[in-house]
């Protein structure tokens, strides 16, 4: 690279070992937070059998099932964004330099997603069961989404739009996989237990390639586009001799 290039901090190539980490990571941390959602499910089944029976004839949704399905679901969710922030901390010491920082600003913004979600989750309980089921799914995306880009943008914010694209693609993909599923799973419950690995692992995917993407570019190209758009370097202005000089 030029020696321009060379004062402007690239983003750190992303070898194979650390991609496929950064999937178990995030895997990892959805999958222990559908094991606190199964003792959690386990602990409370005999308010949760309009979701975990499918014999049930019962489909609506008491206030207290509503409280509890918020609860799970925060409990949850957290839980596996922590984990999976604990996680990927390891895959990259290089590139994560805070570790606290982000988990207390996911639990924090954890508790506001619940609070802003808490009148939709009401609302829900005054339809079906499958709306119900709906907002819990739509509350692990917006939790998952705010959470990542917290741990993204606190390691390196200068390259906060590389986050941003992650969430955002993520979002819409484990979208679209997600209720693409509630369309062949019978099973609510199974629906509920398998949406944190399939989001997690999926932002891992398309965050390593997104990073890697760019980073290709950037090497391709000599040029690193985000810095030079959003920091640009400055000149240092030239003296009056070097001015006179010249003319």
């Amino acid at each position: 690279m030029t020696e321009l290039q060379n004062k402007i901090i690239a983003p750190p190539k992303m070898s194979l070992t650390i991609f496929i980490l950064k999937i178990v990571a995030n895997s990892t941390g959805g999958l222990i937070g559908t094991l606190i959602m199964f003792l959690l499910f386990a602990l409370f089944s005999s308010f949760l059998s309009p979701i975990t029976d499918a014999n049930t004839d019962i489909q609506t949704v008491t206030p207290i099932l509503t409280l509890i399905l918020m609860a799970i679901t925060f409990i949850s969710a957290t839980s596996a964004n922590i984990i999976a922030i604990f996680l990927s901390y390891f895959t990259e010491r290089s590139k994560y330099k805070r570790l606290s920082q982000p988990i207390i600003h996911t639990l924090l913004l954890g508790v506001l997603v619940f609070l802003f979600l808490s009148p939709l989750y009401f609302l829900a309980a005054n339809q079906t069961i499958e709306v119900s089921i709906y907002v819990i799914l739509l509350h692990l995306l917006i939790s998952v989404q705010v959470s990542s880009s917290i741990f993204e943008n606190s390691s390196n914010h200068k390259y906060s739009m590389l986050s941003i694209y992650s969430s955002a693609i993520t979002f819409m993909l484990s979208a679209s996989v997600i209720f693409g599923l509630s369309k062949i799973l019978e099973s609510p419950a199974l629906l509920l237990f398998i949406a944190l690995p399939v989001i997690l692992g999926i932002y891992g995917i398309v965050s390593g390639i997104i990073n890697a993407t760019y980073n290709g570019l950037v090497y391709v190209y000599d040029k690193d586009f985000l810095i030079e758009e959003y920091f640009p370097i400055q000149k240092a202005p030239q003296s009056e001799s070097t001015e006179n000089r010249e003319t």
